[in-house]
């Protein structure tokens, strides 16, 4: 029997340089990213900011 993460494929970025996104407004994570009740995260607020 194998290990889900031996098979599960995964995408790295070549360097953290490569990583970016939104850093104003609000973003909303999918559901099967992020499926607690607090999906939606407001990038005003320091805290969200950070957890994002």
């Amino acid at each position: 029997m194998s290990r889900y993460a031996a098979a599960k494929p995964y995408v790295l970025p070549t360097s953290l340089t490569a990583l970016d996104g939104p850093t104003t407004g609000t973003a909303m994570l999918p559901r099967h990213i992020d499926w607690g009740p607090h999906y939606v995260y407001d990038l005003a607020d320091e805290a969200d900011f950070r957890l994002m």
